[in-house]
């Protein structure tokens, strides 16, 4: 009975997961998310369930990201997380078949990811971040195609798979058909499985096309926005081209079977690639040839099946637009009412675009307005089309946003102002705010709301490319500007004209405008104390009390002060400032807690400091929290929605700061704080384990994931700290944190078991730290950093898994590279300890790639040395009076003859692995005198001696001087008595082989050099 309870439950839970799935896809996406929250709570769930499940949840998160009306800056923000968990899901469950599912959903964002940076750089005017943001959409857009190159490949192999069991079936069937007395029963059972897989084969085929489909789609679409940025034609016109010969052959793949639709889409789309690159009449010609032959093929089958009518609806569309771009308004009306005539079509709204184009380009912007903004209200599949088209007009000419109704032309100034066009969509709402009408009240304040908000970022984004161009003081003026101007917005305009209103919605504008003229001048005043702007800030807090009378959440000024200060890092000043908050007000218990998180800064930072003040410290933030707590859930108290978040925020940050404090405490410190003899680790789990359920929304939820996972490591809790990750791979956010935290754990243990010289206890840390690691690169390959990436390739070089340790150093080398071409490095500490960070991994790399006996590795070693002797001379020169003494000192320090020794071996590598060319006498010459100087420095049987003995002698051998060469390997013979495995000369050197056996090995190719030609 307890199995078929538990049966029965497990077949309830997949229902739901089905339901859920079918909730998300009608549009209920919370609704859905809410329900799959429920469902993974169950315990009882298969693995099939919840793979569902979780491939559902992204979906869901992916539908967020995609659908956002959000700063696109954000909404791209929203789409790396949707990637994040995507990947994550592809690692976790890469033997699944639902990895396939994963993937497809993956591409489809790379693809909107890819759009999304090219149309900001349509609309980029700095040069540098244009071609940055070209750079980004390619990157994605590169993805996708491969992605979907891949999955085709996926599909297609799928498909071969089943028919190839389609055929078996087939055969059963056919052996029994020829007896005597056939089975009938597995006539039946081959005949039902072959149905099935036919529909098996039927999907996967699709999935295919689609995939053929999409990737085109992903080649055009960066080419369409290629083709429209100055100085981008050629290359967009190049992948045009690409993305029409893809359509072109699924056309011709496909026109003629069950995927007739898909195969006409695609050839619609070539014509439209054709007409972007500005071969309209070409285009026209071509697709009025395609309708006349469908029309003439599919006549009959017009009559019955809307497919085929919804077919030549499409073409007709695509041919309005042909006769669009040619100036043939007329012809493209026709056209456009030809595409949408069916009573069954689904096509009106496309058409209607094509005929609002047709009167734009005849001058009546009217009527083109009207057109559109009735597409734009019907909220259709069409809606962002026009859209688009509407910011596309608008780029040309800003005033045809009056011809809109209001409620349109407030909504395309939202899209600009999301879309960073802060300067198009300030002339739309400077409109709006001047208009008078009935409407006046309701338009009005939100639109000088958005306009100050304008003037801001306009002068955010002035400030970053003066700063940029060297020019930090004119564009801390043009910021300082632009805040004034935007509190004058509100304080002049918005709240001059405005006070009075008593509508919910009038009332949000004005307390969000006040907040904000309260955040502008704040910084204002950090910037410029004066008097003036004191008297500013006076009277927006005036006008607050005059507006919401007696409300008890209106901001004290000292308090405001305090965030700013803190904010700076001015922490003894934000302490004065909280401490001069009226303790009246309910912001005066969270001004006393950020007093004390000032305090522990201060101590934290500032000279040593007895233990009696970090005791002090926790007591007292540990006090203050109760306080808070004790106020929060008082129903005495009546607080407000937004000061019980501000309660919270302060809980949550106090209770961080605890364990922050006790996370950095010494040995003294934890003992003055927990008592003689306590762990801070489990006081840290402790702490740690109910945040995540007290503060749900917490900002510190990353930090304080990765001290509990670091605290379990060290108080023993390995398969603990191991357990809580996996629970977290739904929460990509945190799981990062947690997946680092537990790979830098295992990375000190390891590095502590070295310098104790514990071998045991470093190997047992080293494969741990390399497997998280591992699975951390996996699930977030965008988020290692080269640090992440040198501690990766050092564990693999020291464990000699070279191939391995060369992939993730060539990494580390090229991230901290591009740091100092970028100006990442900007201070003489960060430049010196990336330069140490560059040595260590530049002496690990060419150490492996001289391993190889690949020519190209053998140049990158040789670049890296290259840079190392620049690096070391750089190193070097602030203890020399001028460049001759550097020079000289130079050439005489060990570790810049250590780098110059192994560039030579590069020199002498590359030339004699070049085959028959001729070698460069000079440079191998030259190469060789540094090794031979090299040698009789060096001890002898070290392996750095037998590496440049070797190296010395090829060179030799490379010049044909073989007298010499001879000479070098007698040599060496004899230090090492004949080649003794005890002398080094049966270490490994590189390719596998051993010292001896490269000696072997050159004395082998003299005496075959020295044998006279037969």
């Amino acid at each position: 009975m307890a199995l078929m309870a538990g049966f029965c439950s497990t077949a309830r839970a997949e229902r739901d997961a089905d339901f859920a799935a079918r909730l998300r896809q009608a549009g209920f996406t919370q609704l859905a998310d809410i329900e799959i929250d429920r469902l993974l709570a169950k315990p009882n769930l298969t693995e099939d369930t919840r793979v569902a499940l979780m491939l559902e949840k992204a979906r869901i998160l992916e539908l967020k990201a995609v659908a956002a009306q959000l700063d696109e800056a954000a909404q791209i923000d929203l789409i790396r997380k949707a990637q994040d968990v995507l990947n994550s899901f592809i690692s976790r469950y890469a033997s699944r078949p639902e990895k396939t599912d994963a993937s497809y959903e993956l591409q489809f964002l790379n693809r909107v990811l890819g759009l999304l940076y090219v149309r900001q750089a349509q609309y980029q005017s700095d040069e540098a971040a244009r071609d940055d943001l070209i750079a980004r959409g390619r990157a994605a857009l590169d993805q996708a195609t491969a992605g979907y190159g891949a999955l085709r490949g996926e599909f297609e192999k799928r498909r071969d798979e089943l028919k190839a069991e389609q055929k078996k079936q087939q055969d059963l069937y056919d052996a029994e058909v020829v007896k005597l007395k056939p089975d009938r029963a597995v006539m039946r059972a081959a005949e039902r499985l072959s149905a099935e897989l036919a529909d098996k084969i039927s999907a996967a085929e699709f999935s295919a096309i689609q995939c053929r489909y999409l990737e085109a789609d992903s080649t055009g679409g960066l080419g369409r926005a290629l083709k429209k940025i100055a100085g981008r034609e050629a290359e967009g016109d190049a992948l045009l081209d690409k993305a029409m010969a893809l359509y072109n052959a699924l056309f011709n793949d496909y026109k003629a079977t069950p995927y007739i639709e898909v195969a006409y889409r695609s050839v619609c789309e070539s014509v439209r690639m054709q007409c972007a690159k500005g071969q309209a009449a070409e285009a026209l010609k071509r697709i009025q040839a395609e309708i006349n032959t469908f029309l003439t093929t599919y006549r009959e089958e017009m009559k019955k099946e809307p497919v085929f009518r919804r077919i030549a609806g499409h073409m007709r569309l695509v041919a309005a637009e042909a006769y669009n771009a040619l100036g043939k308004y007329k012809e493209a009306r026709d056209e456009a009412g030809l595409a949408s005539r069916d009573p069954l079509s689904t096509l009106k709204d496309e058409a209607d675009i094509e005929v609002a184009r047709s009167y734009k380009g005849e001058g009546d912007i009217n009527r083109a307005a009207t057109m559109l903004a009735e597409v734009i209200a019907a909220n259709g599949s069409s809606r962002k089309a026009a859209i688009d088209l509407v910011l596309e007009w608008l780029k040309e000419n800003p005033a045809i946003s009056a011809k809109f109704p209001a409620e349109t032309q407030f909504m395309l100034a939202m899209l600009l102002y999301n879309a960073r066009r802060h300067g198009e969509a300030g002339q739309i709402l400077a409109a709006l705010a001047g208009a008078a009408g009935p409407e006046e009240a309701k338009w009005a304040p939100a639109s000088l709301l958005y306009i100050a908000q304008c003037r801001v970022k306009e002068a955010e984004m002035k400030k970053a490319q003066l700063a940029g161009a060297g020019n930090g003081p004119e564009g801390a003026k043009v910021y300082l500007d632009g805040l004034k101007n935007a509190v004058a917005v509100i304080m002049e305009q918005l709240v001059t004209k405005y006070s009075g209103l008593k509508t919910p919605e009038g009332q949000a504008v004005l307390k969000r405008a006040l907040y904000l003229a309260l955040d502008w001048q704040s910084q204002v005043l950090r910037l410029e104390n004066e008097k003036e702007q004191k008297a500013r800030m006076e009277s927006i807090l005036a006008a607050f009390n005059a507006i919401f009378p007696g409300a008890a959440n209106i901001p004290d000024a000292n308090y405001l002060r305090g965030v700013g200060l803190e904010t700076e890092g001015k922490y003894q000043e934000a302490i004065d400032a909280y401490k001069a908050v009226a303790p009246d007000r309910n912001q005066g218990l969270v001004a006393k807690l950020r007093v004390t998180l000032c305090e522990y800064r201060l101590y934290r930072q500032g000279k040593a400091q007895p233990v009696e003040e970090f005791q002090r410290l926790w007591s007292e933030l540990s006090g203050e929290i109760e306080q808070l707590s004790a106020k929060l859930n008082d129903p005495a108290a009546k607080l407000e929605e937004n000061e019980k978040t501000q309660f919270n925020s302060g809980m949550s940050e106090g209770e961080y700061t605890r364990m922050l404090m006790l996370f950095y405490a010494n040995e003294k410190e934890t003992a003055a704080a927990l008592g003689e003899g306590a762990k801070k680790a489990r006081k840290i789990i402790e702490l740690a384990g109910p945040f995540p359920q007290k503060y749900p929304d917490s900002a510190y939820q990353g930090q304080v994931t990765f001290m509990l996972a670091r605290s379990r490591i060290e108080n023993g809790e390995g398969e603990a700290a191991e357990a809580d990750v996996e629970k977290l791979k739904d929460r990509p956010d945190l799981y990062q944190n947690a997946l680092g935290a537990i790979r830098d754990s295992y990375f000190n243990l390891h590095i502590e078991a070295r310098k104790k010289n514990d071998a045991e206890a470093a190997k047992k840390y080293g494969e741990k730290f390399i497997t998280f690691a591992t699975r951390f690169a996996q699930a977030f390959p965008n988020a290692l950093t080269a640090g992440d990436k040198l501690n990766m390739g050092d564990y693999l070089y020291q464990a000699g898994r070279t191939d391995e340790a060369a992939v993730m150093l060539t990494q580390a080398w090229e991230m901290f590279e591009e740091g100092f071409k970028s100006g990442k490095y900007n201070t003489p500490d960060a430049a010196a300890r990336a330069r140490a960070a560059l040595r260590v991994i530049g002496e690990r790399l060419g150490d492996v790639l001289l391993g190889s006996e690949n020519i190209d590795k053998f140049k990158k070693a040789g670049e890296v040395y290259a840079r190392l002797l620049e690096l070391r001379k750089e190193d070097m020169r602030p203890g020399h009076k001028n460049a001759m003494d550097l020079e000289k000192a130079f050439n005489v320090d060990g570790l810049a003859r250590h780098y110059m020794a192994r560039r030579a071996m590069t020199a002498v590598a590359v030339q004699a692995l070049a085959g028959g060319e001729m070698p460069d006498m000079d440079s191998l010459v030259g190469a060789v005198d540094v090794l031979a100087g090299s040698a009789r420095m060096l001890k002898a049987l070290t392996r750095e001696w037998w590496l440049t003995e070797y190296w010395m002698a090829r060179g030799l051998l490379t010049q044909r001087d073989y007298k010499t060469a001879a000479k070098v390997c007698d040599n060496v013979r004899a230090i090492s008595v004949g080649f003794k495995a005890e002398s080094g000369a049966g270490e490994t050197a590189f390719g596998g082989k051993t010292f001896k056996a490269l000696f072997e090995g050159l004395a082998a190719d003299m005496a075959n050099a020295r044998k006279p030609p037969e």
